[in-house]
């Protein structure tokens, strides 16, 4: 039996404290960590109905190093022995799903499903090349315009 759990409703406060913006900074810091890395995508779009939908992809050679980090805190890093990367504690994507409605994150190694129903699904399509995060994210019109704001 597992010793704690994480309230992802809990997590989620906390991350938007943050704001939005930094949270698509935490997949793009992921994303710039990767050996490799030629290209990032970002697609957000103009919420409706206070929701709006975010993709973040890239062209990594390898993706994810092993897939159980797109939902593990806090797991052994690879970036933990380099100074020059950010992304220690396998923490970045969980602040996002926390604020997620719904995601999925597809890579080199798989497929997770985070479903607001079904919880975590594990499918086995790969990518080629590179990670893709997607997400459905409460989001305000002035978030997106903070979001617009931080990444410029």
């Amino acid at each position: 039996m597992n010793w704690f759990s994480v309230d992802k409703a809990g997590l989620g406060r906390q991350a938007q404290e943050q704001g939005k913006g930094r949270l698509v900074g935490e997949l793009i810091q992921n994303a710039l960590d990767e050996e490799g890395v030629t290209k990032i995508n970002v697609t957000l779009t103009m919420p409706t109905d206070s929701v709006a939908d975010l993709t973040v992809e890239d062209d990594s050679a390898e993706g994810f190093h092993d897939l159980t980090h797109a939902y593990t805190l806090f797991a052994p890093s690879l970036k933990r022995a380099n100074p020059e990367q950010r992304g220690q504690f396998n923490l970045g994507e969980k602040l996002v799903l926390a604020v997620c409605e719904q995601a999925s994150i597809s890579t080199t190694k798989g497929t997770v499903i985070f479903h607001p129903e079904k919880g975590r699904i594990e499918k086995p399509q790969c990518r080629d090349r590179g990670s893709v995060f997607v997400g459905r994210i409460a989001m305000t019109q002035d978030e997106y315009a903070q979001v617009c704001d931080y990444l410029n």
